[in-house]
């Protein structure tokens, strides 16, 4: 039974720029299954500084925290030498504070630096039976849901006219049970739940992700009705 004509979407028409579509397609090849197909694909910002929402907590802690810690650093480095000399005890002071002012430093510098990084080597794809988020840094880690397993889209729209898409499972649990161990940047994936970070036209990319479940469905459908 031949049931490509009784679906919506025709996926031979693109209305978009085809050297743009296949170059910013990276590694996504690599990972598709036999037969399956790439309706959009793209990256997040390659902003070296995005700032979120939780920024507005995040920062002023992190001031407040590298700010005490050096503070406290600097007053070990002072009792170091005394008027004996260098005190081997009070050396450990100032090197217990080394984490603290560390942790300060990454909270307000390091973690904007590693999510550009993995911005740079993070990729989106809609295909015709899922959505898949990719961020190969040292491994390649992909976080993947089944357009029937979508039981939700939550789009944001920023000033700068980029988006966000999150994607909700049906039952709660989110992707296909895998979860992404970058869970807790936005960049890959959600509480678990694959995001579409910052990308382009989000608009109409949740559009084409919502003709592309009715278009599973209707696949499905048809195929079981076949089958029976």
């Amino acid at each position: 039974m031949d049931l490509s004509k009784d679906l919506k979407y025709d996926y031979t028409y693109r209305p978009y720029d085809h050297n743009l579509y296949q170059a910013s397609r990276g590694p996504i090849d690599d990972i598709l299954s036999p037969g399956e197909k790439v309706l959009w694909s793209g990256q997040p910002s390659r902003k070296l500084l995005v700032f979120r929402r939780e920024d507005l907590f995040m920062l002023p802690f992190a001031l407040f925290w590298t700010g005490f810690s050096l503070f406290w650093e600097l007053g070990a480095l002072s009792a170091v030498s005394g008027p004996d000399g260098l005190n081997p005890v009070a050396l450990c002071f100032p090197l217990f504070g080394v984490p603290f002012v560390a942790i300060g430093l990454y909270m307000l510098f390091g973690r904007f630096v590693v999510e550009f990084l993995a911005r740079r080597r993070t990729w989106y794809a809609l295909t015709d039976r899922r959505v898949v988020v990719l961020t190969a840094l040292r491994d390649r880690n992909v976080a993947s849901m089944p357009l029937e397993k979508i039981g939700r889209v939550d789009i944001t729209i920023y000033r700068s006219g980029r988006g966000t898409l999150i994607f909700e499972g049906d039952s709660g649990t989110g992707g296909d049970g895998r979860r992404s161990r970058y869970a807790v940047n936005s960049v890959m994936a959600y509480s678990g739940e694959p995001v579409f970070d910052r990308i382009e036209d989000p608009k109409r990319v949740y559009d084409m992700v919502l003709e592309a479940q009715e278009d599973r469905w209707a696949y499905q459908r048809h195929r079981s009705a076949g089958t029976t």
